[in-house]
């Protein structure tokens, strides 16, 4: 923890803010929030976003289940992968479809 914070503290000059964007998990900085679930969605790894962010996710054309209210894993908590919001038990999570 002590590290990271240390690395806040540099983020202000370029080479701080390299070492704080390997640091932190998630969406690069800089990156756009779409390409960045493309890349996602190409690697087939799951997808967590936010209500709003679902409805704008067309999963089906990119192979992914369509999570229904019966599902175990419709909604979850955690952070969105878009946007990085916080999701409290109703984040949806978008998993790859077996073949």
């Amino acid at each position: 923890m002590a590290a990271l914070l240390k690395l806040v503290e540099k983020e202000k000059t370029p080479k701080g803010r390299e070492e704080l964007s390997r640091a932190t998990p998630g969406r690069p900085r800089r990156s756009v929030a779409g390409s960045y679930i493309d890349d996602l969605a190409a690697l087939r790894k799951a997808i967590l976003l936010t209500p709003d962010e679902a409805k704008k996710f067309n999963a089906e054309s990119v192979g992914y289940a369509v999570p229904r209210e019966s599902d175990d894993f419709c909604y979850v908590t955690g952070y969105s992968d878009a946007s990085g919001e916080r999701c409290n038990r109703n984040g949806i999570l978008f998993l790859p479809k077996e073949n």
